[in-house]
């Protein structure tokens, strides 16, 4: 992997567009490298209004809950070893 040379601790900020739903379709964030074209996208639901139903989130092309995510996330942010 080769890290380019950024602001941050030689890695580069993250650039986001902001994204409206279109029709039919979900809310969602255009991730980009700041030092090369790499880039992924968040897709979201908006407001849920059923508390009880989690909601999804797109990630990459992975959907999951909301939960699920954090669950992960957590995990790694924690610098968790693999289980």
């Amino acid at each position: 992997m080769k890290i380019g040379r950024g602001c941050m601790n030689a890695v580069g900020r993250l650039r986001l567009t902001y994204r409206k739903a279109r029709k039919g379709g979900m809310p969602s964030v255009l991730v980009r490298c700041g030092d090369c074209a790499n880039r992924f996208v968040i897709s979201y639901e908006p407001e849920n209004p059923d508390p009880i139903t989690d909601q999804f989130v797109e990630i990459a092309g992975v959907v999951a809950t909301i939960s699920e995510w954090r669950k992960l996330f957590r995990w790694v942010f924690a610098g968790g070893e693999h289980p």
